[in-house]
């Protein structure tokens, strides 16, 4: 019988054969060992996590494919296109396995399906957000709802959220929203007004609600609904307004605790030295007011009877022109205050007592002798349950 070795050579030396379990060794302590074992073909350090296998050297380097049964499934990694390709196959997460994403360890965002839930976690809370498009180049988005004729989609050739089959919205929150649509104002709306003055809705498209006042210094219009709101639900305010001239004028736009002030009074004025006075009790208002020494938007609240410090500074409105206000109330009695959709100002604790009763409010006040219009595209509320 002729011995044969584990390593020897065919085909006139120019092919070399390992058999079985025969090792081909790299460096001085056999720090690397290569071998098939008949069933696998391994690649081995010495000891466990150690060194590393690299395909070229970043500067000299190779495509790489795997093929997965076929010529056309397989995984490449392309150095001329500088990414991982994947054609033919797919690529499959068991459960409770992450995606991670982002320079920090561990990921700055994270994404795993749980077995029954699919996850997508920031590293820190409220940081971060997920974007479908960026306003310029958008997809469609469907979620389905049982049937492929039933969903809700955002749609971006019409600019809109949709509803299609059987779907429908299902609003558990309180919410009011009005875009004083028709001829006349919803009952529930009280439109206080100090003698000349007048407060009705006026054609425009969409619908709009005019507030007029007289031309008596001081005497103002109040347009406030009913008292169904406390910050302790969470509270978001929202409206779009704009005033015909902002010389001589006071506007309040937020949310108070009374659906009218006294004669010649709504709930903050500011004078001054920007100095506060409050009328309400408790309330937050983003307020302008030409009598302070600055004449710009200010976020205000009062609590108990103790006013807040002036939040925000620079912007002002501009005559006839619409600026969306908003304002939210956290269940402390915290309030964020929004122009245009950017923040203003800082987030201010205790700005009102979380349990007072409130109702959205609307005011303008003339501060000479000349009348002022102050229109309203729409009001809306929404809180917590």
């Amino acid at each position: 019988m002729t011995y044969q070795p584990d390593i020897y050579t065919e085909q006139g030396g120019s092919v070399r054969v390992f058999k079985d379990g025969a090792t081909l060794n790299f460096g001085t302590d056999k720090d690397a060992t290569f071998k098939w074992d008949g069933t696998n073909l391994e690649l081995l350090p010495l000891a466990n996590d150690t060194g590393a296998f690299n395909i070229g050297n970043g500067t000299l380097d190779f495509d790489v494919k795997i093929f997965l049964g076929g010529a056309g499934a397989y995984a490449e990694f392309n150095v001329g296109d500088g990414q991982l390709n994947i054609e033919g196959i797919d690529v499959h997460f068991g459960d409770n396995d992450y995606i991670e994403f982002g320079d920090a360890a561990g990921g700055d965002v994270t994404m795993r399906w749980t077995g029954s839930v699919l996850e997508i976690l920031p590293a820190t809370d409220d940081t971060g957000a997920i974007n479908i498009g960026n306003g310029t180049k958008d997809l469609d988005l469907k979620v389905f709802l049982g049937t492929a004729n039933d969903f809700g989609a955002f749609d971006v050739g019409r600019h809109g959220f949709l509803l299609e089959g059987d779907a429908y919205v299902f609003a558990q929150a309180p919410t009011l929203m009005d875009h004083f649509l028709g001829d006349l104002l919803d009952a529930a709306w009280a439109v206080d007004i100090d003698t000349g003055g007048a407060g009705a809705i006026v054609a425009a498209a969409g619908g709009t609600v005019r507030l007029t006042t007289d031309t008596t210094d001081e005497d103002r219009i109040q347009l406030s609904h009913e008292l169904n709101w406390a910050a302790q639900n969470v509270v978001i305010f929202e409206t779009r307004i704009k005033v015909d001239d902002i010389t001589n004028v006071a506007i309040n736009v937020g949310l108070t605790d009374a659906k009218a002030e006294a004669a010649q009074a709504i709930p903050f004025n500011i004078g001054g030295g920007d100095a506060i006075t409050s009328t309400a009790t408790d309330a937050v208002c983003l307020v302008f007011d030409t009598d302070a020494d600055t004449d710009t938007w200010f976020g205000i609240g009062v609590k108990a009877g103790a006013d807040t410090a002036l939040i925000g500074s620079g912007t002002a409105p501009v005559n006839d022109t619409y600026q969306i206000i908003r304002i939210e109330l956290d269940a402390s009695g915290g309030a964020s205050y929004f122009i245009d959709g950017v923040a203003y100002g800082s987030a201010t604790v205790n700005s009102i007592t979380a349990a007072t009763a409130l109702t959205p409010t609307v005011c303008v006040q003339n501060k000479s002798g000349s009348a002022h219009n102050l229109d309203v595209d729409y009001i809306l509320v929404t809180q917590g349950l």
